[in-house]
């Protein structure tokens, strides 16, 4: 059984995340943290994926979310912002956390931050990160985070059957705009300028 911590001083914000979580992962046990001294607290060895809004009572955002990632509590960790500007997004890679989620996003692309993460990928959206950043890059190749996840091979090997975003959703029972999020994240992840050139280098790098 999954155990997820919650961390958010905002109801409306902790119920939203425990919606996502409970429509998709209806067995999870969830624990609620609303400052970073019970959040620290509650990281505990058996949470799964600690969930830490940045703006919290208790602590700066960085030295608290510090706190709870270098505790060896969390297996995974994704950090959630009302902005993700440069610095933010500077200052949470060199922790190491495993994603980073800006509360503007649709709420479709929620899910699929935390099965990508709890998959063992790492989640940080386009407008989050741009091709530029160095930290950025760093990072991804030192975690070994390049490789795609299983939902990302489904979804290609869509692709390569010609399928459209539309046809892909309904046969993967997600929606469209997740999918999208996907390509993206794939055409990202294998340098590809172009749907067929990702099927094509996909393709390569498993027959080799």
């Amino acid at each position: 059984m999954l155990h997820f911590l919650i961390c958010d001083d905002h109801a409306l914000m902790r119920q939203a995340l425990e919606s996502t979580i409970r429509m998709h992962w209806p067995r999870a046990k969830i624990s609620i943290a609303t400052d970073f001294e019970s959040a620290q607290r509650l990281s505990i060895s058996d949470v799964d994926l600690c969930i830490c809004d940045l703006k919290m009572p208790g602590a700066d955002p960085i030295n608290g979310l510090k706190k709870i990632v270098s505790s060896n509590g969390p297996k995974r960790t994704i950090a959630i912002s009302g902005s993700c500007d440069q610095s933010t997004i500077n200052a949470v890679l060199a922790l190491g956390v495993h994603g980073l989620f800006d509360k503007s996003l649709d709420g479709n692309v929620l899910e699929t931050a935390i099965r990508t993460v709890l998959e063992g990928g790492t989640f940080y959206p386009a407008a989050c990160n741009p091709e530029k950043d160095s930290v950025r890059s760093n990072a991804l190749l030192s975690s070994g985070t390049q490789k795609l996840t299983s939902k990302q091979v489904l979804i290609l090997k869509c692709l390569g059957a010609g399928k459209s975003n539309k046809e892909i959703a309904k046969e993967l029972n997600i929606a469209p705009s997740t999918v999208k999020f996907h390509v993206d994240s794939i055409l990202e992840r294998l340098n590809a300028k172009n749907r067929a050139e990702a099927v094509s280098k996909f393709l390569s790098r498993s027959v080799s």
